[in-house]
């Protein structure tokens, strides 16, 4: 997929563009990234082509920033929209289907796939989705629709966010409330 939008991104702006550099000058700068947030590029050299889905190297900090731009920014970001408004609650399964690809063959779909993030389908009063980005060993950033995120950098295989979004929900409610 990666390679598939830097094709497109190369036939639109000439042979010298690069998907990577793209997302860190228009998206990753304007959130104030680290400088060090960086992906493994082919022929382990900076002149090849960016991964972008593994070997990112971000801090906590740059977690923090790039949660809220999805969560409770609307992809907005010193007064300007980075990201596509829509796109972005379709990927954040905010919307009134769900989009992407059942993660599950059987029975309705309660764990979804699109634009690279998981979602997974959750119910106390209401039913929502969990949209979250699962990395290789265990790291994971679920971002919770009362505007709160968890996330866990471990090597242990660990993804399980469900106890915080309940510790979550007694500070906020992730569920309208009715009056």
């Amino acid at each position: 997929m990666n390679q598939a939008m830097n094709a497109y991104l190369q036939q639109q702006q000439g042979s010298g563009a690069d998907i990577f550099n793209m997302a860190r000058s228009d998206v990753f700068a304007p959130i104030h990234i680290s400088r060090g947030f960086d992906t493994y590029r082919t022929d382990n050299s900076a002149t090849g082509r960016a991964e972008g889905y593994s070997g990112l190297y971000v801090i906590q900090d740059d977690i923090a920033k790039i949660s809220k731009l999805l969560n409770n920014d609307g992809g907005m970001a010193g007064g300007k929209q980075l990201l596509d408004p829509v796109r972005l609650q379709e990927t954040l399964q905010r919307t009134p289907a769900p989009f992407g690809i059942p993660e599950s063959t059987t029975g309705p779909p309660v764990d979804m796939y699109f634009n690279g993030f998981h979602a997974d389908q959750v119910t106390y009063s209401c039913s929502f989705w969990v949209p979250n980005m699962a990395g290789s060993g265990g790291i994971i950033v679920a971002l919770f629709p009362n505007g709160s995120t968890f996330y866990l950098v471990s090597d242990n295989n660990e993804w399980d966010w469900t106890h915080a979004l309940s510790e979550s929900n007694k500070l906020v409610p992730v569920c309208p409330t009715s009056h």
